[in-house]
């Protein structure tokens, strides 16, 4: 008996028609998700990224922002003889440089901040209260530390002009003392009085404190720094020693020494009247965007807005940018 054999039958031209419809249906689909998670991918790495740079100035400054005025009397700062911050008004200080000069400034993007930071270690048992002139009319005094106080720590020889000679004692109710010697854990000290205290009442220079440094009083190291940022995105928080970068225009200055972050766009410093808080504001940058994201101007065009102080020339369009905002209470803030 004959076998019947069953003839092959592939898709015709419709059916093929129809199913590639239906895959670039799915494929657009597909492509339209995916490219929307890539730039919320690449929206959040560089949130992210931005979030980073701008923590890394807030950990730059904290340091300093929570020792300002700890030990520093806050009304004058021309005790500090020569060194380059007798010229500051006060331990927080701002300046703008589209009116660069101006004093009494509650907002700017220079900050200039005097600190201490402690030592690790104290005043011996011996009270210090009596402060007697040397030969030449200076005062003078011998304090014997706990510890020997290294030489590296106080520049106390062979700088001119250099706030680290400089030493306090925050609970001492004192002026900073300029170190001239340092023996073992013998250091001799030399200072004024406070210019608000007994300036106006007597010229008793052998007074160098308003009260006195008790026994195992912390020794505490006093530094200064201005905070900026220049010309190519990159914020410092530049140490003054000798030269005060902060003196003139620092933003085209392009490598001081002190810290230094990448990939700032502007910074902005704010204080009450009274220099008990003080904001940080920072203008990060994240990476160069794609062309799909230069389409999201509103996000854009809000940070603008708020950051007025950044002319327009100066802004890129193919970078991402975002701000965010820290503040401090200046717990050591007390006009004395």
């Amino acid at each position: 008996m004959p076998v019947k054999r069953l003839t092959d039958k592939g898709f015709s031209l419709v059916e093929i028609i129809i199913v590639i419809a239906i895959m670039a249906v799915v494929i657009g689909v597909v492509g339209t998700l995916l490219a929307g998670y890539t730039r919320m991918f690449n929206e959040t790495d560089d949130q992210a990224v931005a979030r980073q740079r701008a923590q890394d100035v807030f950990n730059a400054l904290e340091v300093a922002v929570v020792g300002c005025a700890l030990g520093i009397p806050t009304d004058s700062m021309n005790y500090f003889d020569t060194a380059p911050i007798s010229r500051w008004t006060e331990p927080l200080e701002l300046r703008n440089t589209e009116t660069y000069g101006t004093t009494g400034l509650n907002s700017g993007n220079v900050l200039r901040l005097v600190h201490s930071i402690p030592a690790d270690m104290k005043n011996g048992n011996a009270r210090v209260s009596d402060f007697t002139p040397s030969a030449t009319g200076t005062p003078s005094v011998a304090l014997t530390l706990t510890k020997p106080l290294a030489g590296d720590s106080v520049a106390y020889s062979g700088h001119a002009d250099d706030t680290r000679k400089f030493i306090t004692f925050a609970n001492a109710y004192t002026s900073p003392l300029k170190v001239t010697n340092i023996n073992g854990d013998t250091i001799q000290v030399t200072g004024k009085p406070q210019p608000a205290a007994d300036a106006a009442a007597n010229a008793d220079l052998a007074k160098l404190v308003r009260g006195e440094i008790a026994p195992y009083q912390d020794v505490h190291l006093v530094r200064a720094i201005a905070a900026y940022v220049d010309s190519n995105s990159v914020f410092h928080a530049a140490e003054v020693n000798e030269t005060d970068v902060s003196d003139t225009d620092p933003t085209g200055q392009l490598s001081p020494p002190g810290l230094r972050v990448e990939g700032i766009k502007a910074v902005w410093f704010e204080t009450t009247n009274d220099r008990r808080l003080l904001t940080v504001k920072v203008l990060a940058e994240g990476e160069i965007v794609d062309q799909a994201r230069l389409d999201d101007t509103q996000t854009r065009d809000a940070i603008k807005a708020r950051w007025g102080s950044v002319k327009s020339a100066d802004w890129d369009d193919r970078i991402f940018y975002a701000d965010f905002a820290a503040t401090w209470r200046i717990r050591n803030y007390a006009p004395n």
